[in-house]
């Protein structure tokens, strides 16, 4: 054995004793870096050598080395905060929109669409009562056109958030872009740095780091090759291979409810929509969660509400329409048009195969097919009421009608209803005194008010059951449509609803009102996704930190564990030194 070998075992205690320490040191000071895992310095015996000894030969130990510096990470515990990380940025990201369609909406104050709803029916039976008076009959109008101006201005202000939903998304586009940028390069360096033995770990803290900031844009799926490098997989889309990945762009595209099979009926919503497109390949990428997925929900979303201000701009167009071309005005004439153009007809219609909604609306034997805001921007008040038309608004009815005892017979029944919807007369005149004043209808008859304030409070089945007056334009549609509510099972199934108006068979009231509760369940029931996706995330992240992060405890521990092996290396340096000194200096008969 050399002589000096004790002290060639002590220099490589003294050295690997250091190394523990500077591992230690960098893990105390990354204590607080994002994505740091705690690293390991693992020592090993170095290979002892071999001597002669009394009964053959033995192993003398000639001390540590270290092994590898690797860091403590656990992959279930990165797929399974991956996995959440995404659904809570999702449900982070509908939230908002929650929220801001809430304001929009605002039914809390005074300006909201149900105040602006419930002031129009007032006022409708107002009239009822007041048919007379010049001054409800203008009321009436104004209610009206502020109904209409509220729903321009809602369906603006939806609009605004579509268009802010695609923003936002091209920004998280160009984001991700770069995070797997990001994550290519750390695969380059990583392969690099380990093809020589060493582990890249601070390298792969930093990659580990950058997928978990893509996570939240949507959902991945990560495996490592033999090199090392990481390959990325979204929807069965490979994102990153090694040091190759995919480019993505946002393009002008139709939206998944664009265009039906009738090429005149078409889905506008006033905004162009975009799709993410892979720039190699020029294919449409679908995220399946995370922000960029929360994104075209919220566009789909938006779009719904849209949906619900048309359907009621079109039940006003065409049902409340015909109600009010069954009344008379002050001038004796049958009512025209309340909301639209004067000259257009206005008939609601149902596409059955892309479950469409839409008016035909008919001007000079022209007819368009109009959906979705195309509904709204026709949705106005005849510009025949406004100013000083009120008195065109058709509150009365069209005759008074007596019984032979001079008392009046209501003709409210539905059975009392032709085949074209209109009133019908008994024969005999000793029963059907007709009534006029001055050669004009009685302004002072409100009756056709209240049928059409009905349409804001019943629904088709209690008008249609009740048999009231109004019932004619209720079932016009459905009347329309008798071979196609064969077809779905007749009036009662739940597939012919569809088929009588645009309201679903409810009066405006609940129409409006069960959208705007589900609105209030769907943001109240994402607030509470979102506390209980916290509470799992600590969970998962409290998981993650039990193997990766640095304990403070344990990290003085090793380093007090580590310095006194340190001193003791240094120490029995000294004294092999010392007992090297005393032999070679003291006796001064070395090399005799």
């Amino acid at each position: 054995m050399s002589t000096f070998t004790g002290l060639s075992t002590m220099v490589r205690g003294i050295l690997n004793n250091q190394t523990a320490l500077n591992t230690t040191g960098h893990n105390i000071t990354n204590a607080s870096t994002e994505g740091y895992s705690r690293q390991s310095t693992n020592l090993v015996s170095t290979n002892a050598e071999i001597r002669s000894g009394i009964y053959g030969s033995i192993a003398v130990g000639t001390g540590v080395e270290t092994q590898s510096i690797t860091r403590s990470r656990d992959i279930f515990a990165d797929k399974q905060f991956r996995d959440e990380n995404s659904t809570q940025s999702y449900y982070e990201t509908i939230a908002r929109n929650y929220d801001s369609l809430e304001v929009i909406f605002n039914d809390a104050g005074e300006t909201g669409m149900a105040t602006m709803i419930g002031q129009f029916y007032k006022d409708l039976v107002d009239l009822s009562t007041n048919a007379s008076d010049n001054d409800h009959r203008s009321i009436v109008v104004n209610s009206a056109k502020n109904l209409c101006d509220l729903i321009h201005t809602n369906t603006a202000e939806v609009q605004k958030q579509i268009n802010a939903a695609y923003d936002d998304m091209a920004l998280y586009v160009n984001e991700m872009n770069e995070t797997l940028e990001g994550i290519v390069n750390a695969n380059k360096l990583i392969v690099a740095r380990e093809a020589l033995g060493a582990n890249a770990n601070d390298l792969r803290d930093q990659r580990d780091l950058l997928v978990d900031q893509l996570s939240k844009y949507l959902n991945v799926n990560v495996s490592e090759n033999s090199f090392g490098s990481y390959q990325i997989t979204s929807g069965g889309v490979m994102l990153v291979n090694g040091i190759d990945r995919l480019h993505f762009e946002m393009s002008r595209g139709l939206s998944s409810a664009s265009s039906d099979s009738d090429a005149n009926v078409t889905v506008d919503y006033g905004v162009s929509d975009y799709n993410i497109v892979i720039k190699e390949s020029k294919q449409i990428f679908v995220p399946q969660n995370g922000i960029l997925k929360a994104e075209f929900d919220i566009v789909d979303e938006c779009k719904s509400y849209i949906d619900h201000m048309a359907n009621i701009a079109n039940f006003m167009l065409t049902t409340f329409n015909d109600q009010h071309h069954a009344g008379y005005d002050a001038h004796g004439k049958t009512g025209g048009n309340f909301f639209g153009d004067e000259n257009t007809t206005y008939e609601y219609a149902y596409d059955t195969q892309n479950k469409v909604a839409y008016i035909n609306a008919t001007e000079a034997g022209t007819t368009k097919k109009l959906s979705g805001v195309k509904i709204i921007e026709q949705f106005a008040v005849n510009s025949k009421l406004l100013g000083s038309g009120y008195d065109y608004v058709a509150a009365a009815t069209k005759y008074r009608t007596k019984d032979s005892d001079g008392k009046a017979i209501e003709y409210t029944a539905y059975s009392d209803l032709n085949s074209d919807n209109e009133l019908q007369w008994s024969d005999n005149d000793a029963y059907n005194t007709v009534d006029y004043m001055n050669g004009t209808v009685n302004i002072g008859d409100g009756t056709n008010a209240v049928y059409l304030s009905e349409l804001f409070n019943m629904s088709f089945n209690t008008i249609a059951s009740e048999k009231r007056a109004n019932a004619a334009v209720i079932r016009k549609y459905a009347d329309n449509n008798t071979a196609l509510i064969e077809q779905y099972g007749g009036e009662d199934s739940s597939k012919a609803y569809v088929f009588f108006n645009s309201l679903n068979k409810a009066s405006i009231n609940d129409y409006y009102s069960t959208a705007m509760t589900n609105l209030a369940v769907d943001a109240n029931t994402m607030d509470n996704k979102i506390i209980q996706q916290e509470a799992l995330m600590v969970q998962i992240q409290n998981w993650r930190d039990s193997t990766s992060g640095v304990d403070w405890n344990e990290e003085l521990t090793n380093m007090i564990r580590y310095q006194k092996g340190f001193q003791s290396c240094a120490r029995c340096l000294t004294a092999m030194d010392e007992c090297l000194d005393r032999l070679v200096n003291s006796t001064g008969m070395v090399g005799r």
